[in-house]
């Protein structure tokens, strides 16, 4: 049953650290006039017309990395970095343990790094590479406190890094990478294991909101891959409530292009805000698929976050994420988890910039005080596709949607269980927490809600109904074919201003 209600405005003051979605709203109230409902012939014209994006997501994640070898003329073994002659089409061949060393060489061409007996170990080293046709392999990091990351590649094309071992700590607020990708072309980063412990810490704000403590770093990388890795993030020292501090395991930035993000097995956990894998700053072309990540934290958390990205695909990753504090006791005042998020970083922009992205066959399974497994922010031409989300908590949905319009929502499954309690006041979201399976709000229009199964428990005291859907300031959203479930309140329905223009039918 429809309720007949006033329409609400949920303007979103999107306050972002760098790539974490700490949200502000400001509700205002506006009247609602009695117009003519158009026809559902009408909405659904005008969706398919703009928004016809077919997911078949299945075969297009299916990722088969290129296979790249470095061939080299001649071998140097390698027992003292000082015996070293730089020279191309060579093969570095290292043996024993190096302490203190710091490998820096520019414009190479056909150069291997590598220990063929598996028995080189940097302790407190770094290396620092640029050119074409480059393999490190089967090398061994042990820094602690060290300047510096154990793998840097710059302006570089054809670099293979594959199967090293890093464990990196740092107690000390400094940039804390293990691979540092820049201004490259076709990277392959795979088979590699990052065990790292650095100092919670703030995003670097004068590099233009840099997060820096993050295991793959990709700015301005195309055509490349980082695939089947293994990274283990935690805090050396416990984070400082106030202090912003923020991690991310896979990191993608800067306008990189054509990357797959593939395979990977994450675990992550102790800043204030936790990010499995974040792209940003206009990326776009990207596939993220056939990843695990599991995030464990107190104010925040996020499996895959994909900041102002346009034209990728989210395919196949399975996230879990639990995010658990006293109410007051957190940044954000509680603990929030996402699963996926698809937001525009600018404030105030005047367009999306976050458009035609597939979000497809994901599993999230998140347990937090306020959780959303998907959310979309000023995300247009957004396709959601076949996904599951297994949702429990305090305030927790499915799926937000906040000031996005033309997107697909189809033939996924959503199961929420709540228990509802009166939240802290000091907490913002673009799309205000209440235990529902879909809420879109704020001037979203000609969305597409079709084919879902959508199960919603609150165990809580709460005096308002309990729904399925929830369409708040929407406009020309089509809901039809679905199956509400929203038990504890009696009502399955969807809650919606049958005034409006929005068109709900043949659910059940």
């Amino acid at each position: 049953m429809a309720k007949n209600k006033l329409k609400f405005s949920l303007l979103g003051l999107l306050l972002i650290m760098f790539m974490s979605v700490a949200m502000a709203a400001e509700v205002t109230e506006d009247t609602t006039s009695e117009v003519a409902i158009p026809s559902t012939e009408t909405i659904e014209e005008t969706i398919t017309e703009v928004s016809d994006t077919s997911c078949n997501c299945g075969c297009e994640c299916d990722v088969i990395i290129p296979t790249m070898d470095v061939t080299t003329t001649q071998t140097q073994n390698i027992n003292n970095t000082q015996n070293i002659i730089e020279a191309n089409d060579t093969t570095y061949d290292f043996s024993g343990t190096f302490t203190g060393v710091n490998l820096n060489y520019d414009n190479l061409n056909n150069v291997v790094f590598t220990s063929s007996n598996n028995d080189a170990t940097f302790i407190n080293s770094t290396i620092t590479l640029s050119g074409t046709n480059i393999k490190v392999s089967n090398l061994k990091f042990n820094n602690t406190n060290t300047v510096g990351n154990p793998i840097t590649i710059t302006s570089s094309s054809n670099v293979l890094i594959d199967n090293n071992d890093f464990d990196v700590y740092k107690n000390t607020q400094q940039e804390t990478y293990s691979i540092n990708v820049i201004n490259s072309d076709n990277i392959i980063v795979t088979n590699n294991n990052l065990d790292m412990r650095g100092a919670p810490q703030g995003v670097n704000w004068s590099a233009g909101g840099v997060v820096e403590f993050s295991g793959i770093v990709f700015s301005n990388v195309n055509n490349s891959y980082i695939d089947t890795n293994v990274l283990n993030l935690v805090n050396s020292v416990p984070a400082v409530m106030w202090d912003y501090s923020t991690m991310e395991a896979i990191t993608v930035r800067k306008a990189s292009q054509n990357d797959v993000i593939s395979r990977n097995t994450i675990d992550i956990t102790g800043s204030d805000y936790i990010y499995g894998i974040s792209t940003s700053e206009n990326s776009k072309d990207l596939k993220i698929c056939h990843n695990n990540v599991s995030m464990t934290g107190s104010n925040l958390v996020s499996g895959i976050q994909l900041s102002s990205t346009n034209d990728s695909k989210v395919c196949s990753n399975k996230i879990i994420g639990t995010c658990t504090a006293e109410s007051g006791n957190t940044t954000s005042g509680e603990a929030f988890a996402y699963g996926i998020t698809v937001l525009t970083y600018t404030w105030h922009p005047e367009a999306s910039e976050a458009v035609g992205n597939i979000i497809c066959n994901n599993d999230v399974t998140l347990d937090s005080t306020v959780a959303y497994a998907y959310e979309l922010s000023i995300a247009d031409n957004t396709t959601i596709q076949g996904n599951t989300a297994t949702v429990t908590g305090n305030v927790v949905m499915a799926l937000g949607i906040y000031n996005s319009s033309y997107c697909s929502i189809t033939g996924n499954t959503f199961t929420v269980t709540g228990n509802s309690r009166v939240l802290n006041n000091s907490i913002y979201e673009a799309v205000y927490p209440v235990t529902t399976g879909i809420k879109i709000n704020e001037t979203s229009s000609y969305n597409n809600i079709t084919n879902n199964y959508v199960s919603v428990t609150d165990n809580g005291e709460v005096s308002e109904e309990v729904y399925s859907i929830s369409l708040v300031g929407t406009d020309n959203t089509l809901v039809r074919e679905n199956e509400l479930i929203a038990t504890n309140q009696g009502d399955n329905s969807v809650d919606y201003d049958i005034w409006g223009s929005d068109i709900v039918e043949d659910n059940y």
